[in-house]
């Protein structure tokens, strides 16, 4: 005959703590049945989820004039309307009539002491110490004018907005490999990415990670303010907006290991022979020695 005392003792070398409720119904006749579904209800838990990664390539393209014209006006009004979210803007035009205001425009030239802006209706040169502005960015100015010249008080970028990007309740482990040998393989995203630039897809079971692989020799401080100015800048020819949020960017065949946090969005920068392991639920980045 089995007591109860020596039914908990079989649950406890499985490491299995029975409630209140299971120890009034649980008898000699059923402890098995217990036993049985608790195992199983284990065994699932630590079945590790399914992953699946889906890698969209970005290939250097060439473009004629035509399609660079109308893709820098495609960009540049997306990320007009994303500034237009944080502010309320006026024409350049109409700025130059006004003791203060604030504009948004397309850096057409930097100066010794700022930068030209334009936009359709005009442009304006702007005074300004910020040293992070480069032709081409799309930026709001907060400031006053005097004598056809913006003084800037404020600089507003596209910028990510600081929200739970990155911060997920699931817990999925994700393998990046800068691999020396082809033969290496640990669900092994590299040999999926064939470009300079590729959008990845992470699925494991109802969890979605979003992020950008990345082979660029552009500084940490310089991989921020991508995600600041929400553009990558591939050539001369072509940039890239980050329209959706990504939850981490992964810089591939570098000379540095290093990961850094961006209001939410894990950078993880990797040299050649190093296994970098990102874990979604923390943010936590492992860099291992291949």
């Amino acid at each position: 005959m089995v007591d109860k005392k020596s039914i908990v003792m079989e649950f406890l070398k499985h490491n299995i703590l029975l409630s209140p409720e299971e120890l009034e119904t649980i008898n000699e006749q059923n402890y098995m049945e217990f036993l049985s579904k608790h195992l199983n209800k284990k065994t699932k838990k630590q079945m590790p989820k399914k992953i699946e990664i889906v890698v969209n390539n970005k290939q250097r393209e060439t473009m004629d004039v035509n399609e660079f014209i109308e893709e820098t006006i495609n960009n540049y009004n997306t990320l007009k309307e994303i500034i237009l979210k944080k502010i309320n803007a006026v024409s350049i035009d109409k700025a130059k009539k006004l003791p203060s205001s604030t504009i948004i425009g397309r850096v057409a030239e930097i100066t010794n002491n700022g930068f030209v802006i334009e936009d359709v209706t005009g442009s304006v040169p702007v005074i300004t110490n910020d040293d992070d502005i480069e032709k081409g960015d799309v930026l709001g100015v907060s400031g006053f004018t005097r004598d056809g010249i913006f003084f800037a008080k404020k600089i507003i970028w596209p910028d990510i907005p600081l929200t739970e990007v990155g911060r997920r309740t699931g817990d999925i482990t994700i393998h990046l490999l800068d691999k020396k040998e082809p033969e290496i393989s640990i669900q092994d995203i590299r040999k999926k990415i064939t470009a300079d630039l590729a959008e990845l897809l992470v699925r494991a079971g109802d969890e979605e990670i979003k992020a950008i692989a990345l082979k660029t020799n552009a500084d940490k401080e310089k991989v921020i303010n991508f995600l600041k100015k929400r553009t990558i800048k591939i050539n001369d020819m072509k940039t890239t907006l980050i329209k959706e949020i990504p939850n981490f960017i992964w810089l591939f065949n570098r000379t540095d290991n290093w990961s850094a946090n961006y209001k939410g969005v894990v950078v993880i920068s990797t040299a050649p022979g190093t296994h970098a392991i990102y874990k979604t639920k923390k943010g936590e980045v492992l860099l291992e020695k291949i």
